[in-house]
């Protein structure tokens, strides 16, 4: 119950009530299940809303209880602060990948973002994209290597690769939206509306970014029977 109110009280806004609430349901938590949650609840209210210096201490904390916790370190490796300080992030990886083995993809993942991220990821874009590969091979629905191997094309300017990668994953995930977007801001950059128009018709994108695209190409057109 007190998981749900927070939430309730986030939807109004009343951050402090939220974090209260969360902070009573942790005080009281029996199980280590339930303290992980009302932790982990915590810092993303913290993270998104509060003292975001605190929201990482606590699932650093976490993470620090159990080594094998996977998601944790996954979601601090998914925090700004934290990629940007190369050591720790490097830390959090081997600590993954000693979890998952030398053939998990987890790992993989987050080193390639790592080294996409840094100063000299060129000089890395084979490993990156050796990495990324892996991934897609061990999971070929799996949108988040799809969507990094088009962060590197595009950085490498190979837009035709951008494309070709974003319609190879549609072709095994049509309601993969991430990638919709991608692909339509592609198009868009290049002024290829007819083909953004095409893809809207033929997608299975959710209604909300359906709609958003159509007022977006109505803009683009001055055809406003589209929106």
């Amino acid at each position: 119950p007190r998981l749900g109110h927070s939430e309730i009280y986030l939807e109004t806004s009343n951050i402090e009530l939220a974090r209260e609430c969360l902070q009573e349901g942790l005080d009281t938590a029996t199980s280590k299940e339930s303290k992980r949650s009302f932790s982990i609840n915590l810092a993303l209210l913290e993270l998104l809303k509060g003292e975001r210096g605190e929201g990482i201490k606590i699932l650093k904390e976490i993470a620090k209880q159990d080594d094998k916790d996977i998601q944790v370190r996954l979601m601090l490796l998914d925090i700004k602060e934290i990629q940007e300080n190369p050591e720790e992030a490097e830390t959090l990886i081997s600590q993954i990948k000693e979890t998952e083995s030398q053939a998990g993809v987890w790992w993989r993942l987050s080193q390639a973002r790592l080294l996409l991220l840094s100063d000299n990821w060129r000089a890395k874009e084979k490993e990156i994209s050796d990495l990324l590969q892996n991934c897609i091979s061990a999971d070929s629905q799996w949108i988040a290597p799809v969507l990094l191997m088009a962060d590197l094309y595009k950085k490498q300017g190979d837009l035709r690769r951008v494309e070709d990668i974003y319609k190879q994953a549609l072709a095994i995930n049509p309601m993969a939206s991430d990638v919709i977007n991608g692909l339509l801001l592609l198009y868009e950059s290049q002024n290829r509306l007819a083909d953004a128009d095409q893809l809207l018709k033929q997608s299975g994108a959710n209604e909300r970014l359906l709609n958003s695209w159509q007022i977006r190409m109505a803009l683009d057109t001055g055809d406003i029977s589209k929106a």
